[in-house]
């Protein structure tokens, strides 16, 4: 039988026969755990339950003789409270009764409980002040201990011994249950037992002693002893199918391993072999290899060694022998690295140069070296090469020099597979604005101009994909946004695989040729318009220095009824009208012949023999000397316009006689508006004293307005810290400002009438008047109500609610208060604005106006209360007229967010100083053009906290 059957079968049957027994212990646990359950949950409590339904019979019972006896409620409230204990008992009793299918007689035990609590209940019915007679008391008592008698021996020789039954079974059954576990348990440990026994017994005789042999063979084998017979082990008798397996496995291997020892004395020939070639590798990349023993700090070098070198094989290699032939510049460097690595095992890797014997020439040498640790980690020797790379460096040197020449005239970059950038050269920087920082990681993409199509940039990528060279003209973008072209060559470096690794791109600029060749294109496009429109518009002939004609365009083929091929070659003589002198032809040859530009106007014949005039300008084209090569005509049709003239000149010299005759009539004329310009004269002065008049009785009127306003210092009496900037566009002015005290506050308004000037002012007297009158004699202090007041007088005084008289006011009041430290303020479209801890915030006017037109569902102005958080805190009050002036750069409005800006950075300073700055704003915005578009009122103030 095989290892994994036997023990699967041996297993598996311990494995069913535990599984039966735990099987059966877990169904005999869960009847014991039943039992209990039942033993604790309901047997317990149902016999509890019938043992105090007994006790409260006795007790209820004698609570109810005592009342009858006695005839006193304490013992009937008794009685009642141990009823309710035996009911819940009762119930108790009936619930855990339910879950006990044994108990019997449980509805006759129930009834007879509840005929006894009825009878208690029929009792206690009665009440204390009813006598009862002796007899009924008699018959009631004697009643009530039947009953309590027959529940008593009912709960002793029913319920009772029925509970105590049912406990009984339920105990022998959990001692079967426990009785069945151990039995279970003994069982399965003794079979367990004999299992167990017979496993080892079989894993001694059929594994344990083949692999003791196996093991003293192996021992053998790693010695590297190996005897022939070990090929041919038999199998022990009593070895399993496994171990017989394994028994011919070894064989097998141990005849491999015979065959693996001839193949290592092959590879070691094969090695050997090898290591010549790679001696003859060493020679050719001129190589050497060496070794130095750290503890004795030997050194052993190979034949190479000695020829980068220049010393003979007999030569005994030391470090300071050979510090003779290093460079002065390079020896403290080569004794240092050397010092490290034998000193402190530190690996390196050096250039120096050396200088070998008879020769004058310094070679350049690379030299590494790495440490060699045994199984101890400990360092054992160094090991490095040696190469000769002084003909690299001459190639790295040219190859230094042709890329110097190369960074100085061209844009070179080279970038990763992806197009990420690896180096760039200053030129690179220098025309694309960025620093080498800048540049180094990033895509190409960066410089992309999004002008040439995605075909171009996808060409672009698989040529070079394939590991050919690219060359194009590519226009790319600056750092500052300016474009710059470069004619690019990106060539792609090849990997042993002929695939591409890396890519250099060296661009030329061809900024200047580009921008050159646009120009140019658009100075052709130019002359070609130029051409379209001068052909469009004018004669063009180009003749010879000779004036034979080489080109006519189709106007002068027009004009002439000459068709081109009857003008190419001829003179211009072939159009003469025969008009003009011969002196004035010869001027004109001689002009041109000159160099000289000609320009007249010139009379032609045509084919059919008709004339027609142009205005000429003949332009020579001159050589490399100054003479003329070619002339060039261009014509303007003038026929027309001289005919114009003829005409004109016929008409002129009939207008000179209407001329005459009309000049006599306005002779007359000017003589009558001579006298009416007398007269004028005398209207105007009259008006002149009529306006003196007026002005005056203004000026006078601006003496009284100002008479009617509150006076400066009158209102710094209360408010010390004041300032009110009063600017009418007029003499007279539509705002003003009032201020009066009532009841230890302070109102102060200022007010924006409707209009300005003469109209203005006459309703800012009313409104001054109307605000003496509300607030002066009708006492009237707060805020809303004064508005409301205000609006109701001025529509009855100017009739509104009669009349189409829409004249009003916007303001802003404030009721100040200084001994609560606040201020009730109402406006009418205009707010209060005041700094708070250096933010500008603003109680916000009504939408209506004092008068005028009123909003529909307009009632009343709302009244705003603002808390004075210090004596700093300042408060501004203004009209429109400051907001809605007119100028600056743009002549735009001064608008009321940049009144507010004024506001911010002004309210800390003195209110003198604010007065200043709001004028000299105003004054600065406004300038020399713009004039005052209205009256301008803005009053500022603090209020001083007591």
């Amino acid at each position: 039988m095989g290892i994994n059957k036997f023990f699967r079968l041996s297993f598996g049957g311990m494995a069913i026969a535990l599984m039966i027994a735990g099987s059966i212990v877990y169904w005999q646990s869960m009847q014991l755990r039943q039992d209990v359950k039942q033993l604790v949950n309901v047997a317990e409590p149902l016999e509890d339950a019938v043992f105090k339904i007994d006790v409260l019979s006795f007790k209820m019972s004698d609570a109810v003789k005592m009342r009858a006896y006695f005839q006193q409620a304490s013992y009937g409230d008794s009685a009642l409270n141990i009823r309710k204990d035996m009911v819940n008992q009762l119930t108790r009793f009936q619930q855990f009764a339910a879950k006990n299918n044994t108990i019997n007689n449980q509805s006759n035990f129930i009834k007879v409980c509840q005929g006894f609590v009825g009878l208690v209940d029929t009792i206690l019915q009665k009440p204390v002040a009813d006598s009862l007679s002796q007899a009924e008391a008699k018959r009631l008592i004697l009643r009530l201990n039947q009953q309590q008698q027959a529940l008593h021996q009912m709960i002793n020789s029913r319920v009772q011994p029925a509970i105590q039954q049912q406990n009984q079974q339920i105990f022998r059954h959990a001692q079967f249950s426990s009785v069945t576990i151990g039995l279970v348990v003994l069982g399965s440990l003794f079979c367990l037992g004999i299992g167990i026994f017979w496993v080892s017994r079989y894993v001694r005789y059929s594994i344990i002693e083949a692999l003791l042999e196996l093991n003293e063979v192996s021992k053998q084998l790693a010695k590297g002893v190996y005897a022939k017979r070990w090929g041919n082990l038999p199998v022990p008798a009593k070895a399993n199918k496994e171990m017989a397996q394994l028994f011919r496995s070894f064989n097998r291997m141990a005849s491999g391993l015979h065959v693996f020892i001839k193949q290592q004395k092959k590879n070691n020939a094969q090695l050997s072999e090898i290591n010549q070639s790679f001696v003859k590798a060493q020679k050719i990349a001129q190589m050497g290899s060496w070794e130095i023993d750290l503890k004795t700090q030997k050194i052993h070098w190979d034949e190479q060694m000695y020829k980068i070198y220049g010393l003979p094989n007999s030569f005994k290699v030391t470090i300071d022998a050979l510090k003779q032939q290093v460079h002065p510049k390079d020896a403290p460097k080569v004794l240092s690295k050397v010092k490290h690595l034998v000193e402190h095992h530190a690996p390196y890797k050096l250039e120096y140069r050396i200088t070998p014997p008879n020769s004058d020439k310094w070679h350049f040498l690379h030299s590494e070296a790495e440490v060699i640790y045994d199984e101890k980690q400990q360092p054992v020797k160094a090991i490095g090469i040696t190469q000769d790379i002084s003909h690299l460096k001459r190639a790295k040197g040219l190859l230094e020099s042709y890329r110097k020449i190369l960074d100085n005239a061209a844009i070179v970059a080279t970038t990763d597979m992806q197009g990420d950038i690896t180096y760039v050269n200053d030129k690179f920087c220098e025309i694309s604005q960025y620093s080498r920082e800048e540049l180094m990681g990033q895509n190409h993409r960066l410089l992309k101009s999004d002008v040439h199509p995605s075909a171009l940039y996808q060409n672009l990528w698989q040529t070079i994909s394939r590991g050919e060279v690219w060359n194009g003209e590519l226009k790319n973008r600056a750092k500052d946004g300016s474009f710059y072209w470069v004619n690019a060559t990106i060539m792609p470096f090849l990997d042993e695989k002929n695939k591409p690794y890396m890519y250099m791109a060296v661009r030329f600029d061809i900024t200047l040729q580009k921008n050159f060749e646009t120009r140019l294109k658009q100075q052709v496009l130019e002359l070609n318009d130029y051409k379209f429109a001068l052909d469009a518009a004018a004669i063009v002939a180009m003749t010879d220095v000779k004036g034979k004609i080489t080109y006519v365009n189709d106007k002068f083929c027009e004009i002439s009824q000459y068709h081109r091929e009857e003008l190419m070659g001829q003179d211009h003589r072939l159009l003469n009208s025969g008009e003009h002198p011969p002196e004035f032809i010869r001027d004109m040859w001689v002009t041109i012949a000159n160099g000289k530009e000609w320009r007249n106007e010139f009379k032609n014949r045509a084919k059919d023999g008709s004339f027609y005039w142009v205005d000429t300008t003949i332009v020579p084209f001159l050589n490399d000397i100054g003479k003329p090569y070619m002339y060039l005509a261009i014509r303007f049709d003038i026929t027309h316009k001289k005919k114009l003239e003829e005409d004109l000149r016929s008409y002129q010299a009939h207008l000179e006689d209407k001329v005459k005759a009309r000049t006599l009539e306005l002779e007359n004329e000017r003589n009558r508006v001579k006298e009416m310009n007398e007269e004028l004269v005398t209207q105007n002065e009259l008006i002149a004293d009529k306006n003196k008049s007026i002005t005056d009785s203004i000026e006078y009127a601006v003496k009284i307005q100002e008479a009617t306003l509150p006076q400066i210092n009158t209102m710094k009496a209360d408010l010390p810290e004041l300032f009110i900037l009063y600017k009418p566009r007029d003499i007279v002015s539509g705002d003003f400002y009032w201020f009066s005290t009532l009841e230890n506050k302070v109102v102060i308004a200022a007010v924006d009438c409707t209009g300005h000037g003469v109209p203005g002012a006459f309703m800012s007297m009313i409104g001054n008047q109307l605000l003496h009158d509300i607030v002066n004699e009708q006492r009237m202090i707060a805020p809303d109500a004064i508005l409301n007041e205000l609006n109701a007088k001025i529509r009855v005084a100017l009739q509104q609610d009669e009349l189409d008289n829409q004249d009003g006011m916007d303001m802003a009041l404030c009721v100040i208060d200084k001994q609560h430290r606040q201020i009730e303020f109402a406006g009418a479209k205009n707010p209060l604005v005041y700094l708070h801890n250096g933010e500008l915030q603003q109680a916000k006017g009504d939408r209506s106006s004092i008068g005028g037109y009123q909003r529909a569902g307009f009632e009343s102005f709302t009244n705003h209360t603002v808390r004075i958080s210090s004596s700093n805190q300042t408060f501004y009050m203004f009209s429109d007229g400051y907001q809605d002036q007119m100028g600056g750069k743009r002549g735009r409005k001064f608008m009321r967010k940049r009144l507010y800006e004024t506001f911010e950075n002004i309210h800390d300073k003195p209110m003198s100083e604010q007065h200043q700055a709001l004028d000299k704003t105003f004054n600065d915005w406004r300038g020399n053009t713009c004039e005052q578009l209205d009256d301008v009122l803005v009053v500022g103030f603090r209020v001083p906290l007591v």
